[in-house]
């Protein structure tokens, strides 16, 4: 009674490619078991101060430290073509290390940090109308509304083989979804046709 205390609320899968030191309070990606398309790259935390006044019920609400950043095409009716099997992105421009107490993100954010292919994830609903999702995955950023990335989306059966499309200058924000969406997979090529009505040369 009458001491003040600083509690940290962790919350993740246990197969999760995170650790957290409870000494300094500082959360780790380990990015080399990171793959895409994963609801087990989820988690929340929560960073609280409580004084110890009375028998009381305090409440807790935890959030990402991550965005979601989601894929999403409405021309997956030319997969027999294109092979979408799996799915994954690289993303430069985000964090490795986050202090939980302090706010503090840490990291080289000039690492292109890559999410393995896995299965496109399938039975979801992509969060907007009349798309399907091609990739999705949790990156580590700050709450920096006008932050932004470089993705490259990958697609294929094999890392060796897969094809990419690239996505510059790209808003994330922790906590948020950015949903990145359109005809991804084709591009549509317009034929100006003129008809030039005089022959070449003599008979």
């Amino acid at each position: 009674a009458g001491k003040t205390y600083y509690v940290l609320f962790w919350a993740s899968a246990l197969n999760s490619p995170y650790s957290v030191d409870y000494e300094t309070k500082v959360l780790s990606v380990d990015y080399a078991n990171t793959v895409c398309n994963s609801d087990a790259n989820d988690a929340f935390y929560c960073y609280k101060k409580v004084t110890v006044d009375a028998t009381k019920s305090e409440p807790v609400t935890l959030t990402r430290p991550f965005a979601q950043l989601n894929i999403g095409t409405n021309d997956l009716s030319v997969k027999n073509e294109v092979d979408v099997t799996k799915t994954g992105v690289k993303v430069k421009g985000i964090y490795n290390t986050f202090n939980l107490a302090e706010n503090v993100l840490g990291g080289d954010i000039n690492t292109e940090y890559t999410f393995a292919l896995a299965a496109r994830p399938e039975g979801e609903t992509f969060k907007v109308d009349g798309y399907e999702y091609l990739a999705m995955a949790y990156v580590l950023v700050g709450n920096d509304k006008n932050y932004v990335t470089d993705i490259k989306l990958c697609y294929g059966a094999s890392a060796e083989t897969a094809k990419t499309r690239e996505f510059t200058n790209i808003p994330v924000r922790g906590n948020y979804r950015t949903n990145i969406y359109g005809a991804l997979l084709t591009n549509n090529i317009g034929f100006d046709v003129e008809i030039d009505k005089d022959f070449d040369g003599d008979a």
